[in-house]
């Protein structure tokens, strides 16, 4: 395999260029052309397993592995010959645990896993008493694999004594690739055990973990590039050639690149399976009171925000569980709309665990106000409204930290009509349609044509900018929004 990195990709700007996203729910992949225009899309659903007693939250890595494949030779049937770039974008916090031969020895464990809560609860105060925050950027939460192999640890050390590598589903992918593991700065920033000032494993971390570094994978630069795959490989992957691979980033990070770029002032905000309100720093932001988290973007880049366990996923298992099957997300659109406001009817969202309520994981989610009359549309709208509401209880902490002149949506429950407007309606500032695409395959292709990632580009890529409107009538969206918070206690992620 070689390596080399480099900050000037112009050698590659006639060519294809493939970005991949391999998310939570589904592997996604776009064929950028140079000047931004769409060659082909892929995408490839997966399975996720969730259990309500124990907390747990796993996916097969192998099944993830074939997505990635699948997805990858779906995009290159059409007019992959000019295809010369590759980036990778990954969701953050994913663990698995492999044996020698890279073989996993139990299930991906993912950001939704909460099984260490009664782990962080023990080591909270040693945590934030060794400065541990200060240099990770991670608050302690059950979401990092840090505090999944501390779970590791105490149920099961016969695995944790004997595993060889500890990896995310990345560097897993890479792996079976590649054959060696590879962790970006991005992904290995959303560890818990990775110090985003030195850009390398924190020694301090891994002693208490009796871990040593051979047992994690080689860190590299979010720009670093790579080639050497076998002749066996290119020819399942349908590629032209021995092609030049990108590590790339994060998909948190990345998400926000893609709908907000690199300007000052302006957050995203992105209600996908999880939700999330970001912004950009030149250097890594934390806060007093340890409510931030801060990853690595790239070389120049940090990005910090605030994230809750309680997105699209809770609106999704509603509809999965009382609405009629195959029903499309238009006609749902609809209904929502339809459906007349209710000042006294409330959902608070937390049906899956928070990472973070300092340190008090078990929250639970429940109707306020539900009467008879209520029609299977009235609960969804209100559901919809508890998870809007609580993203704007995350915007709020987010703007005591940093002035927010603008907002910037992405991910599919945003592009609700009637999300949208009742973002516009409480967010005080103008609210910016993002792209329909993944913000994230937007992010990658900045990564790599950096500043030649152009007006041209920008207009057929990114969402249009509007004015501020209000779409509903906000004072009485503005009572309901603090009714709400007083139900919950202030008890958003």
């Amino acid at each position: 395999m070689s390596y080399s990195r480099k900050s000037n990709y112009s050698c590659y700007r006639s060519y294809g260029i493939l970005t991949i996203d391999i998310g939570t729910s589904g592997c996604k992949a776009i064929l950028f052309g140079s000047d931004g225009t769409i060659v082909s899309k892929a995408e490839k659903l997966y399975s996720f397993n969730y259990d309500n007693r124990t907390g747990c939250a796993e996916q097969n890595p192998d099944e993830i592995y074939k997505s990635f494949i699948q997805v990858t030779k779906k995009c290159l049937s059409k007019e992959g010959d000019s295809l010369r770039y590759i980036i990778l974008g990954s969701v953050l916090h994913s663990l698995v645990l492999l044996d020698e031969k890279g073989k996993p020895l139990a299930p991906l464990s993912t950001w939704a896993d909460m099984r260490s809560k009664s782990q962080c609860q023990r080591l909270r105060k040693l945590y934030y008493r060794k400065g541990w925050y200060q240099k990770t950027g991670c608050p302690l939460s059950p979401s990092y694999p840090l505090s999944q192999l501390i779970w590791y640890k105490e149920n099961d050390y016969k695995l944790y004594a004997n595993f060889a590598k500890a990896v995310s589903i990345k560097s897993y992918i890479l792996s079976r690739l590649f054959g060696r593991y590879l962790e970006d700065y991005s992904v290995a920033s959303g560890t818990g055990m990775f110090n985003i000032f030195t850009c390398d494993w924190e020694e301090e971390i891994l002693n208490y973990l009796e871990l040593d570094r051979s047992r994690l994978p080689d860190l590299v630069p979010v720009e670093y590039q790579f080639s050497g795959l076998s002749d066996s490989m290119v020819n399942k992957l349908g590629l032209p050639g021995d092609v030049a691979w990108i590590a790339g980033s994060a998909d948190g990070p990345l998400a926000h690149l893609g709908s907000a770029a690199y300007n000052a002032g302006v957050a995203s905000l992105t209600i996908g399976t999880s939700g999330a309100v970001r912004m950009l720093s030149n250097k890594p932001q934390l806060s007093q009171n340890s409510s931030l988290w801060c990853y690595v973007l790239d070389s120049k880049s940090y990005v910090f925000g605030i994230a809750t366990n309680n997105g699209g996923n809770v609106v999704d298992w509603y509809v999965r569980t009382f609405l009629p099957k195959g029903i499309s997300w238009e006609e749902i659109g609809k209904n929502i709309e339809l459906t007349i406001f209710d000042p006294e009817l409330f959902f608070i969202p937390f049906l899956f665990d928070e990472r973070y309520l300092d340190g008090k994981f078990n929250v639970s989610a429940a109707f306020n106000g539900i009467k008879y009359k209520h029609s299977a549309y009235d609960l969804l709208r209100t559901i919809v409204e508890g998870v809007v509401f609580n993203m704007l209880s995350l915007m709020e902490k987010l703007k005591s930290f940093q002035t927010v002149k603008r907002v910037v949506t992405s991910g599919s429950i945003t592009r609700l009509p009637f999300v949208y407007k009742l973002l516009s309606t409480l967010i005080e500032v103008p609210v910016d349609r993002g792209s329909t695409l993944n913000a994230s395959l937007i992010g990658a292709l900045r990564i790599v044509m950096g500043e030649e990632f152009n007006v041209k580009n920008k207009a057929r890529l990114e969402g249009n900018i509007t004015k501020k409107s209000v779409a509903f009538n906000s004072s009485s969206y503005a009572e309901k929004y603090f009714k709400w918070k007083q139900l919950c206690g202030h008890k958003s992620a």
